[in-house]
């Protein structure tokens, strides 16, 4: 989540680099559209298996195993809100700076 929030995450950086702007901001955006889907998707997946999951007790640990499977909900909830902080960003900032990290 931290690599995404810093546009650290995989992407095909030289082939976006050049592009004119507009197709630059637009690419970018699309991409950032399609991963927001996919986490939403992993979300609602995860909330689901982590409710399924919920009676059955790790043996080592004692604890619910809902505990472990709710870090996926988690982690993708994290993603989808950096993934809007990212669309923002990606919408607002000037052409040159859509491809810097430190955002």
């Amino acid at each position: 989540a931290i690599a995404f929030r810093r546009n650290m995450h995989a992407a095909i950086g030289v082939l976006v680099a050049h592009l004119p702007a507009t197709l630059k901001r637009a690419s970018l955006i699309f991409a950032t559209l399609i991963s927001g889907f996919f986490f939403l998707v992993i979300m609602i997946y995860g909330i689901d298996l982590t409710l399924r999951v919920r009676p059955q007790i790790s043996p080592a640990l004692e604890v619910s195993m809902a505990w472990v499977y709710g870090a996926v909900p988690v982690g993708m909830a994290f993603l989808l809100v950096y993934a809007i902080e990212l669309l923002v960003i990606q919408s607002r900032a000037p052409a040159d700076e859509l491809l810097t990290e430190g955002h």
